[in-house]
């Protein structure tokens, strides 16, 4: 990169693409210098620079500020040249980006990026451990917005060695993940909060393809119902399927990945080759 920072960080406007007065080391970092008051999108590329999904990650961008009642209207083709442009100055193939939009200035786009190496063989195949945070259920989940992103960085910062944070509802069910949607198979169903929670483009794809190997349920399962959880997984467009082995320390199951979290793995990898979309 031209920069001394790991992270690339451009403004995007009707000028085109300009520097910034600030640097990062990488797109967590550079959360303290984006606005509260905004939406936002993050996903990855591949080293053929293909994104899964891309327009579905365009289209929840402008639900987001709709919902926000933030006037925005992308110019597709223009910010995709502009993110290939963003790339290319970096010296990066496969890369994790992130589109930001202001309230106070919605046609200008702050578009971030640093290199992306995907989840390891050894995490997807061993799994993590979360821990969960009562009463976590987000107003306005539906909207991907840069209040939470700076929020969730505070509550991630006081949890010390979870992989990730489960949220849950008022009256106890698991909800989402910080960054990332959650599921739990119990009694041969998936459980999984789809009100209350937003809706990621990976869930998306695992409610597309979770019931031809299991029934699903299309609410959080209840935490008092802990102990018949046999396998867990969280889901996000940059990791995929990443199992669970731990929430709250203790052991899911045999405290390794199950069989059915294994075998959507391996369905959803394959559906999300057929979904990649050229950058």
């Amino acid at each position: 990169m031209n920069e001394a920072s790991a992270c690339i960080i451009r403004t995007l406007s009707t000028s085109g693409l300009q520097t910034v007065s600030y640097a990062a080391q990488s797109l967590a970092d550079a959360v303290q210098y984006e606005p509260r008051d905004g939406v936002y999108t993050v996903s990855s590329c591949d080293e053929q620079r293909r994104v899964m999904c891309l327009t579905a990650h365009f289209d929840r961008l402008e639900a987001s500020a709709a919902g926000a009642g933030i006037p925005l209207q992308l110019d597709r083709p223009k910010l995709r040249q502009a993110l290939r442009q963003l790339l290319d100055e970096a010296g990066l193939a496969a890369a994790r980006f992130r589109i930001t939009v202001s309230r106070q200035a919605p046609r200008q786009l702050i578009l971030s990026a640093e290199a992306f190496t995907p989840p390891s063989d050894a995490l997807r195949r061993g799994g993590v451990a979360v821990v969960t945070r009562e009463n976590g259920a987000r107003k306005d989940a539906h909207i991907k917005d840069t209040h939470w992103m700076h929020q969730r960085d505070e509550i991630k910062a006081a949890v010390d060695g979870a992989y990730e944070v489960i949220l849950l509802s008022e009256d106890g069910r698991y909800l989402e993940g910080l960054g990332s949607n959650f599921y739990a198979i119990a009694g041969e169903q998936i459980w999984a909060a789809i009100e209350g929670v937003l809706a990621g483009i990976a869930q998306q794809l695992v409610l597309h393809i979770a019931p031809a190997r299991l029934p699903l349920i299309a609410e959080g399962l209840p935490r008092s119902r802990r102990r018949e959880i046999s396998e867990a997984f969280l889901t996000s467009s940059s990791r995929g399927i990443i199992p669970i082995v731990q929430i709250d320390g203790e052991a899911i199951g045999e405290g390794s990945p199950g069989p059915h979290t294994l075998a959507l793995q391996e369905d959803y990898d394959r559906r999300a080759q057929a979904l990649l979309e050229e950058l």
